[in-house]
């Protein structure tokens, strides 16, 4: 009953994604051709896009003194933000400039919808089965297939920090039409330093954290975009860094505040 039950979510969830991009589409897409790597393998990562100035400022507001820590589960710890402070880093980052360059790379404007300053640690044999921070392979399933995630390196992660791991478009559609393993497909790993920047569709790219060595730790900021009419700033966003990523994110923003960012207005 249970696998039955999970299958008809499956499909649900793939109608809803598909159906909820097209929409996208028809609406808020811009006269811009998507960038092909991110059409070819749904992901992209770009080398030292953040400038050396704007990393050390990004940096001051992680260690600023009114943030607080908070433990998701025991193997992971997220820094929450004090809302000014994620307010203040949100305008730094999503400047105009940069809004500009995401829809050149997509064709959208978007929502940013969640924030996660996350910082990840070994799981023991015993308990890596239970899924504590997606250390097991999986699709944001109930999103547009359109949505959008930004992952930021703090500091040098390599394949022995868990760095995300996922698979391409094309192997995620081979590895559901086959039994194969997933041992059998070729798999990337996002790793960066701080000022690289990793473009992802994980609706579309089947990934999971990947577990870091004893002593060593992985810290990464994540944040999710919707496709949206203009770029707006979640109401909720700061209230969000304490939960786990938000699904139905088209129904769930329908009863929620957004906030047109600064450029917007002018």
């Amino acid at each position: 009953m249970k696998y039955f039950i999970q299958k008809i979510y499956f499909y649900f969830c793939k109608i809803y994604s598909y159906l909820l991009a097209k929409i996208d589409e028809l609406f808020y897409r811009e006269n811009i051709k998507e960038c092909p790597q991110v059409k070819r393998n749904g992901y992209v990562k770009i080398k030292d896009k953040l400038s050396l100035d704007i990393c050390k400022k990004l940096v001051q507001l992680v260690d600023h003194k009114k943030n607080k820590t908070f433990y998701a589960n025991k193997y992971q710890r997220r820094i929450i933000f004090q809302e000014n402070v994620l307010k203040e880093f949100i305008y730094l980052l999503f400047n105009k400039k940069f809004c500009n360059f995401l829809t050149f790379q997509t064709g959208f404007k978007y929502s940013i919808d969640f924030f996660c300053l996350s910082e990840n640690f070994f799981i023991p044999e015993i308990d890596r089965v239970q899924n504590w921070y997606g250390n097991n392979y999986h699709l944001d399933k109930p999103n547009s297939r359109n949505t959008l995630k930004i992952f930021l390196p703090l500091s040098k992660i390599e394949i022995q920090d868990g760095s995300l791991e996922l698979l391409n478009i094309k192997n995620t559609k081979k590895y559901f039409s086959t039994s194969k393993s997933i041992k059998n497909f070729q798999k990337y790993y996002f790793e960066g330093d701080l000022g690289d920047l990793f473009l992802s569709k994980l609706n579309l790219c089947l990934h999971r954290a990947g577990i870091p060595l004893k002593k060593r730790v992985r810290k990464l900021i994540t944040i999710q975009l919707n496709p949206s009419k203009k770029w707006y700033l979640n109401s909720k966003l700061y209230k969000r860094q304490y939960l786990p990523e938000p699904k139905f994110t088209a129904i769930s923003n329908q009863f929620v505040h957004r906030i047109p960012l600064l450029f917007e207005n002018q």
